[in-house]
């Protein structure tokens, strides 16, 4: 990396002196005296538009060292429509880390993989957001759940086993949940609560059905928040056909604090 003095920094917040040039990231980088500062509490990097690589893509800045609210992850097309199932799967869609750079983030980003140390912060807050259709034969019964880690291995929050009324493909269906740290660290632990929801052949909306964790009204624990998590939306069916149908069309995660 070589950082090279501007004459001109195009924004210095109170009480930075001014700002180097990144040419390898191609990114502002404050500094404190002739030291790079991107490391202080509640300085970030910001991205020069119009400037080599970075050129159209905007960074947000990280606050305190941690991604500040907004919008986290959304997904750019319909995940795996599944049936003829009676094990628990996948079927998330591919969601994208939104409004960051790599270069200013400090790391790569994976697919559907919230970065390590992201959630490690007591009240750190979530809102997982999705839609899609769904059919039913009337007989199946459903479970949808939200979990992190591989394989789905922490269900954050879960429908539990719903009894299914008749649904004729493609009737709409919503998920609606949020998810707060109580505990930081490698042994944390989180807490949710939601909604999802779904119409009938007759068009007529079944009451929501509570999504918390698997014992309503207490934490997940442990969960090791100081490492990258995969999550997954997750469907579980009773019984098997190809008229028991589940999609998820659009997905947005949020970071409320």
């Amino acid at each position: 990396m070589a950082l090279q003095t501007q004459a001109a920094p195009a924004y210095a917040p109170a009480g930075t002196p001014g700002w180097f040039w990144d040419d390898a990231a191609c990114e502002f980088v404050p500094v404190s005296g002739n030291n790079p500062a991107d490391l202080t509490r509640g300085i970030g990097r910001l991205t020069a538009l119009g400037i080599g690589a970075a050129a159209a893509t905007p960074s947000r800045a990280l606050v305190n060292q941690l991604l500040p609210p907004g919008i986290l992850f959304v997904a750019g097309a319909n995940g795996p429509e599944t049936n003829t199932y009676t094990s628990r799967v996948s079927i998330t869609p591919t969601a994208l880390l939104r409004a960051f750079n790599q270069a200013s983030f400090g790391g790569s980003f994976v697919a559907n993989t919230i970065p390590a140390g992201a959630l490690n912060l007591v009240g750190r807050t979530l809102r997982f957001r999705a839609t899609g259709t769904l059919g039913s034969t009337g007989t199946p019964n459903l479970t949808v759940d939200l979990a992190l880690g591989a394989a789905g291995a922490n269900v954050v929050a879960t429908t539990g086993v719903l009894a299914m009324a008749t649904a004729t493909t493609p009737a709409p269906w919503t998920l609606d949940c949020t998810a707060t740290v109580q505990t930081a660290g490698a042994s944390g632990a989180i807490i949710s609560e939601g909604i999802f929801q779904y119409s009938t052949t007759s068009s007529v909306i079944v009451l929501p059905w509570t999504m918390g964790n698997s014992t309503r009204g207490t934490a997940l624990t442990p969960v090791d928040l100081t490492a990258a998590q995969l999550f997954t939306i997750n469907a579980t069916c009773s019984a098997s056909s190809a008229s028991n149908r589940i999609i998820v069309n659009t997905l947005t995660i949020e970071i409320l604090y």
